[in-house]
């Protein structure tokens, strides 16, 4: 594992589990930690990030 990885643990819901699955199956990703980490990325870096936490869209189905 490259120096600046961290194993972590956290709580999803098994929808989500299976998006992550989903989504490693038809892109052919290496693993759900990978999948993860693209995902992350892709925030990080292209998303519009006060979209996705403006008030109006701050959500968890499962909370």
């Amino acid at each position: 594992m490259p120096k600046n990885r961290l194993n972590i643990e956290f709580e999803i819901d098994t929808t989500h589990l299976d998006l992550i699955e989903d989504i490693k199956e038809k892109y052919k990703i290496s693993s759900n930690s990978k999948t993860i980490r693209i995902l992350l990325d892709y925030i990080a870096n292209d998303a519009d990030i006060f979209q996705i936490f403006s008030k109006d869209n701050t959500r968890c189905r499962f909370c």
